[in-house]
């Protein structure tokens, strides 16, 4: 058996590829329908999903503004996911352990919604 492939009649279906017109939580929304996650597994993903990049946007202005895409008058500056690899991985989850004192399940649902966003996106 193929595992972690799709297949529809013996063939494998190509990877579901999100509108791209949408926000990016919505397509990760879009991406976990798709794969058919549990209502409350998906909600809990995309909290974490949304914490990770609450926690790396750094406080700032831009001064003149980057060709439109962030206003001068912006008081944050955001990266986007896609940006991001391991070290902003490994940082968050070291901020969940030593700076919030969270559990070690904690972590790891942190830790599984990231790398299932790293690999479904």
């Amino acid at each position: 058996m193929n595992r972690g492939r799709r297949q529809f009649r013996g063939r494998p279906v190509a990877q579901f590829v999100p509108n791209p017109k949408l926000k990016f939580l919505d397509q990760c929304h879009e991406v976990m329908r798709f794969n058919q996650l549990a209502a409350r597994t998906e909600e809990t993903y995309l909290q974490w999903i949304r914490r990770f990049i609450l926690f790396h946007r750094r406080e700032g202005t831009t001064g003149q503004g980057t060709g439109g895409a962030v206003p001068a008058s912006s008081k944050w500056v955001w990266r986007h996911p896609e940006d991001m690899g391991k070290p902003e991985v490994r940082e968050f989850l070291t901020d969940l352990a030593v700076t919030r004192n969270v559990s070690a399940a904690t972590q790891n649902q942190a830790l599984n919604a990231l790398l299932y966003w790293s690999t479904k996106m």
